[in-house]
């Protein structure tokens, strides 16, 4: 059993022992499991150039919202709160790729860390 804290409303902090293994599904890190899959298993690409999506590709194939992808910078976010869960529990990584189509050259990209245990077996359950 894991401890996790968190605070109410009104600034209390409180604690919850939570099973080892915890995962909500989020369909960004299904989709990103599942074309790391496909470019790993089936298209038998090297792991360094599999799986990567732009924010774009992944609101639009999923046609959630922007803010889900994308933070506010003048609030100190890059990503948006669902990206960015991923992206701190180490489950997904986001890369800048300079001379690219995008503003100013430059794009951000993500995907499922598959040296991560939990995201490896994810990507392998998936058929």
């Amino acid at each position: 059993m894991n401890e996790a804290v968190h605070f109410d409303d009104s600034g209390r902090q409180g604690e919850r022992k939570l099973p080892g293994r915890m995962l909500t599904r989020s369909p960004i890190l299904e989709l990103l499991a599942k074309e790391f899959r496909e470019d790993y298993k089936m298209k038998r690409l090297g792991s360094d150039h599999c799986g990567w999506w732009t924010l774009m590709d992944i609101v639009n194939v999923l046609k959630i919202p922007r803010s889900h992808v994308y933070g506010q910078p003048r609030y100190g976010r890059l990503h948006g709160r669902q990206l960015q869960m991923l992206i701190q529990s180490r489950l997904v990584e986001s890369r800048i790729f300079p001379g690219e189509r995008g503003r100013g050259g430059d794009i951000a990209k993500v995907r499922v860390v598959y040296e991560n245990p939990i995201a490896k077996q994810l990507v392998d359950k998936m058929a």
